[in-house]
């Protein structure tokens, strides 16, 4: 198992289980790499400030993945620079303004 820093993996930046499902290769190209260090980078400092564990639901994917799950054109996941993930201290509905 790849540690892309100590509490995230390559293999959590390229899960997808739409990707299995549909037979889509979410291989990150070596090209990204640095962009997902860098937000692996930014992901600990996420998982220090929430003090508690993350679960990463969504943060590479590859232009075909992304048009799949109606990810918009704009969107830098196909980048390696976005993440969305759930922990039991916040959740997107918790975070969100009223």
């Amino acid at each position: 198992m790849m540690h892309i820093t100590p509490h995230f993996t390559l293999a959590e930046v390229e899960f997808s289980q739409t990707a299995i499902r549909r037979g889509i290769d979410n291989t990150l190209p070596p090209e990204l790499m640095e962009n997902v260090k860098r937000q692996a980078e930014l992901m600990e400092r996420v998982r220090y400030e929430l003090n508690t564990h993350i679960h990463i639901t969504s943060w590479y994917r590859c232009h075909e993945l992304n048009a799949a799950i109606g990810g918009s054109g704009k969107s830098v996941h196909p980048l390696g620079l976005a993440c969305d993930f759930v922990s039991s201290y916040v959740t997107p509905w918790k975070s969100a303004a009223p």
